[in-house]
């Protein structure tokens, strides 16, 4: 049975692309977010933006960490960077939000910590205290809602009591008037790419037009002249995953009634949620986690599926 649902989630992917006209599947590591700030002139903006204070910091100060989340399959969307013993973590976020972009941030922060002390070969165990620089959360918010400037976990998630612990993240918008500011320009040419996208769907010419519209506007012009092709190829790579992830799970959840029919509800519906979490970590590199989040598991049955796994 599992190989069969491994067969069927290769037949997705072999069909959609001869649909397309048989596109190249294309390995795209970062997305267009981590592509602009891979640029530490870029990143040393960025910075500046957050901390107009620090006027002689320079790109020698600046350390990037990289992250191991994924948007889609082979998409890096998150970005980490060290300077003058602050750890900062951006969460780029895209047109809808959430509050669960809080205990993400935590995840992300404990991972990041988790990595910088091998690489510094700090010793945890030992008595002599570690290095560790002061973490700073942050997310772009590329929607049209009103957001809080600042989210903190106590008031979100445990109706404002304090516990032993405190996660806040920044949660930074579109300033008006604020053309030079790199973050502001970011969020422009994402929300320029969503006006696009109504027009012209998920396809390249809306990426393309909102990357005209942009430079007009002398919005990431440098940035955009010099990485057209590979925000387009990204952008358009990214639309392409998130249409087969679609296509897939259509398919498995119908599949899986049909089992659950002729196997008994409650045992079909097991198995056939384990073989999609299974499918998900194999097929698309979700984590355990990410896949029954996604499969929409209650938290109550996640450590049965995990002992299953």
């Amino acid at each position: 049975m599992h190989r069969y649902r491994q067969r069927t989630a290769e037949n997705h992917r072999k069909n959609y692309y001869s649909e397309r006209g048989s596109r190249p599947f294309r390995k795209i590591k970062d997305s267009a977010f981590r592509m602009l700030f891979s640029d530490k002139k870029n990143l040393l903006l960025l910075y500046k933006t957050l901390h107009p204070e620090d006027k002689d910091v320079t790109v020698d100060d600046l350390e990037t960490i990289t992250l191991e989340t994924v948007l889609a399959k082979d998409i890096v969307n998150d970005l980490g960077f060290n300077v003058r013993g602050r750890l900062v973590i951006l969460v780029e976020a895209q047109s809808t939000f959430s509050m669960n972009i809080i205990p993400r941030s935590l995840m992300y922060l404990a991972r990041t910590y988790e990595n910088y002390f091998k690489e510094k070969s700090e010793n945890l165990y030992g008595t002599k205290t570690v290095n560790m620089p002061k973490p700073e959360l942050y997310v772009i918010y590329t929607g049209n809602k009103n957001v809080k400037d600042k989210i903190v976990l106590s008031e979100e998630f445990f109706g404002g009591e304090q516990t032993d612990l405190e996660v806040r993240v920044n949660i930074l918008t579109e300033k008006d008037g604020n053309q030079n500011d790199i973050i502001n320009q970011y969020i422009v040419f994402s929300k320029t790419i969503d006006e696009q996208i109504k027009l012209y769907g998920r396809t390249a010419r809306a990426v393309l037009e909102a990357i005209r519209i942009c430079k007009g506007k002398d919005v990431l012009r440098e940035f955009l002249e010099k990485h057209e092709k590979e925000v387009v190829d990204t952008m358009t790579y990214l639309y392409d995953q998130r249409a087969i992830f679609y296509n897939y799970m259509k398919s498995e959840r119908k599949e899986g009634k049909e089992e659950g029919r002729e196997e008994g509800r409650e045992e079909g519906i097991t198995e056939t949620t384990l073989s999609n979490i299974k499918s998900l970590i194999k097929n698309l590199n979700f984590s355990a986690e990410k896949a029954m989040q996604t499969l929409g598991v209650p938290l109550s049955e996640r450590d049965m599926y995990l002992s299953m796994l």
